[in-house]
């Protein structure tokens, strides 16, 4: 069992387990569990706004986000982090998200809660309006692969070679409209 140091801390107390990643069996991928001793719940509106969540439901206490290249899923009484390479890299990575999330505790009255999770634009209407000629000049295997990476942010726009032509205006157009952070 880890323990942090302050007796204030919102996460004081909790036990790490990997996982062997159940999306890429085999491949030694790993994710990092945390069973916390404390219920964390009072705090996820604070750390949706200052994590930017990917999602959050209110109702049923879970927000996900992700910190560079690492995906965290924060439940009640469960963290999760992935990926993570072995035992060692999941104890840091756990440290360091639980002295995040303590920090946003004990802030919580500087900081605007937000409720709301994040809507992701539709699939299909970013589709409509890619070329769909499947050229896989954007490094994807087609229009619809491009589409998916950009609604989940792991593509931009600009990767499009073909949204630079004048015949795409209106889509491009169209296209940052339904991605207003890009």
């Amino acid at each position: 069992m880890a323990r942090e140091n302050a007796s204030d801390a919102l996460i004081r107390d909790y036990v790490l387990e990997m996982r062997e990643s159940k999306c890429r069996p085999g491949e030694n991928a790993w994710s990092a569990v945390l069973s916390l001793a404390q219920d964390v719940s009072e705090a996820l509106p604070y750390a949706n706004r200052v994590f930017d969540g990917d999602f959050y439901d209110h109702a049923v206490h879970t927000l996900t986000f992700r910190v560079g290249e690492r995906h965290y899923a924060v439940r009640p009484r469960e963290l999760c982090i992935a990926p993570v390479e072995n035992r060692a890299d999941a104890e840091n990575a756990a440290r360091d998200i639980v002295a995040r999330l303590n920090v946003v505790w004990k802030d919580r009255d500087l900081i605007e809660p937000r409720f709301e999770g994040k809507t992701k634009p539709d699939l299909i209407a970013l589709y409509r309006n890619l070329p769909r000629t499947n050229c896989g000049r954007c490094g994807r295997p087609s229009c619809m692969a491009f589409a998916a990476a950009l609604r989940e942010g792991k593509a931009r726009i600009h990767e499009c070679a073909p949204l630079d032509g004048p015949d795409f205006a209106e889509p491009m157009a169209k296209l940052v409209a339904l991605l207003p952070d890009e």
